[in-house]
């Protein structure tokens, strides 16, 4: 293969002011970005390498570059997703949103004095192990969830295709993880030597800072206007009158409509395409304790799931907020054994991952709802122990007296939030919209909408000022939710796995604080405005 010219021999410096509407030009939402330039993506043993060094630096909250930056106090959270292998050259990128344009240069200075330590001292031992079993479980269970696993392959391999490889190479890993593996085993300096030649060594390297600018908006606005007249007034009256013919031309082709032949042309499903008899997965319903069980036997090729579910119900509605604050909080806060680096890095060499989330729905009778906060997990056959020692850890005993950690939390919530996606925006007005209409969607825009980012907001300086009142509403939450009589489990995994599982089950739902929390009455009420 013939490398790439690269475009820079030398670290370079970018500044760009981005469009901050009225935002104050001082305000702390200064964006900088680190960029490093790698090896083509043809060369798939390497980007294996840069795939688990990736998450070993910046996957988790114990990876020690995004430690290192968060700690600091410089921004609010990470930008940058780490390995990018979308294009003909691999780049590494990482910084830090929601810092101020002086600090942009300390952050700069911390990630190359961090990743220089690393080249010195190494990463922990058990964050590499962390990372490999963590990348290892993603490529054997290649969980797309309710995205096609097939159209999912190809987008996999469409950018190795792309740029002169072999797309079926983008879908191998056998072998060339188990070449990493045997080189980490044989070299504790291993992934320390790749962050030295790649990164610190690396002079094909960009720093991007975006700052606050209102007058950007205006000045393009300006340009363009400037622009399209010295074009115009460029253009004799032909060549107008055939733009204008042009666009005439193109308004009516979109507004024409397609032709019946064009349109059978297209692939379409009838009612004989579709199976008469519904799919229904197999379910056995019994009780341990209070806790109500649900298995499903399905081939899973030796991986069980298991999800514990507890009703919201049983939560004031002024804690409801909290929710995903407290599900962070169980895995990213630390336990009384553990703090949260040991306790994440146990998670990512023992399991496939653990998560929380939660459901609210309006029930098939359209008068009922229902609510759950659900902490899910999965692992191998043979460490359902340990998923369920985990389990325990967390839920009785996270330490949720750290109020460092959480306000670390709440800061980088609150960052996501105020940083949104394109489409984000449209889904708080559809929430905001759907709240009117039933309990379950009112609960969810306090969780998830725009009513949840102004408590963010509230929340922020709360710990800062008042943190005895936010503990004891975490500690009330904790005490609420967690009771045998308002939880479900829900296990899908073999038959000889479940015959070894359902007994270390039994344990685990003794250890959970027996009794049924009473279920309230949440008011829906009219949502509060903000200006």
């Amino acid at each position: 293969d013939v490398p790439l010219q690269q475009p820079f021999d030398a670290p370079t410096t970018v500044e760009e002011g981005y469009d901050a509407g009225d935002a104050d030009p001082d305000s702390n939402k200064t964006f900088i970005t680190m960029n490093w330039l790698l090896p083509e993506i043809t060369q798939q043993q390497r980007m294996m390498e840069l795939s688990v060094l990736s998450y070993a630096l910046i996957g988790t909250p114990a990876s020690p570059l995004r430690k290192a930056l968060v700690d600091s106090g410089l921004g609010e959270d990470l930008t940058g997703s780490g390995l990018n292998g979308r294009m003909r050259q691999a780049v590494f990128e990482v910084g830090m949103k929601g810092t101020t344009y002086d600090n942009a240069p300390k952050v700069e200075a911390l990630i190359l004095e961090t990743l220089g330590q690393l080249a010195e001292e190494g990463i922990e031992r058990e964050t590499v192990e962390a990372a490999l079993n963590t990348m290892e479980f993603r490529l054997r269970e290649r969980n797309t969830g309710r995205f096609p696993r097939g159209l999912m392959s190809a987008f996999t391999a469409f950018p190795l295709w792309a740029n002169g490889g072999n797309p079926l190479d983008a879908l191998e890993f056998e072998e060339r993880l188990a070449y990493v593996k045997q080189q980490f085993s044989d070299n504790e300096q291993y992934f320390q030597d790749l962050i030295g030649e790649l990164l610190v060594q690396n002079t094909h390297r960009t720093t991007v800072i975006l700052r606050p600018d209102p007058e950007v908006g205006p000045r393009r606005d300006t340009a363009t206007a400037e622009k399209l007249a010295q074009l115009r007034s460029g253009m004799g009256s032909d060549e107008i009158t055939q733009i204008m013919e042009q666009q005439e031309a193109l308004r009516v082709a979109q507004e024409t409509p397609d032709s019946p032949e064009d349109i059978a042309k297209l692939p379409t499903l009838t009612r004989d395409d579709i199976e008469r008899e519904v799919k229904v997965t197999p379910q056995e319903i019994s009780s341990i304790g209070e806790a109500t069980v649900y298995y499903h036997e399905q081939p899973t090729a030796g991986i069980a799931y298991v999800d514990l579910g507890f009703d919201l119900y049983t939560l004031p509605e002024r804690l409801l907020p909290y929710v995903n604050i407290f599900g962070t909080a169980l895995t990213q806060v630390g336990t009384e054994a553990q703090d949260y680096v040991q306790l994440i890095q146990r998670i990512g060499r023992t399991t496939g991952g653990i998560y929380t989330t939660n459901f609210n729905a309006v029930k098939r009778d359209h008068e009922s709802t229902l609510g759950l906060f659900f902490v899910r997990g999965k692992v191998t056959s043979d460490q359902t122990g340990d998923l369920l020692d985990l389990f325990r850890d967390i839920l009785l005993t996270v330490k949720l007296d750290n109020k460092e950690r959480l306000s670390q939390i709440v800061r980088q919530r609150r960052a996501r939030f105020e940083q949104p996606g394109p489409f984000t925006p449209t889904g708080w007005a559809a929430k905001r919209l759907q709240a009117r209409f039933n309990v379950a969607d009112w609960a969810d825009e306090q969780m998830s909408g725009v009513s949840h980012l102004f408590f963010l907001r509230e929340l922020v300086e709360r710990i800062d000022n008042d943190w005895d009142s936010v503990l004891a509403d975490l500690e009330a939450l904790r005490e609420a939710l967690l009771k045998q009589g308002a939880m479900i489990v829900n296990a899908t995994m073999e038959a000889d796995t479940w015959a070894s599982f359902k007994p270390q089950l039994e344990a685990f739902v003794g250890a959970i604080p027996a009794g049924d929390a009473p279920r309230q009455a949440w008011g829906q009420g009219e949502l509060p405005q903000y200006e």
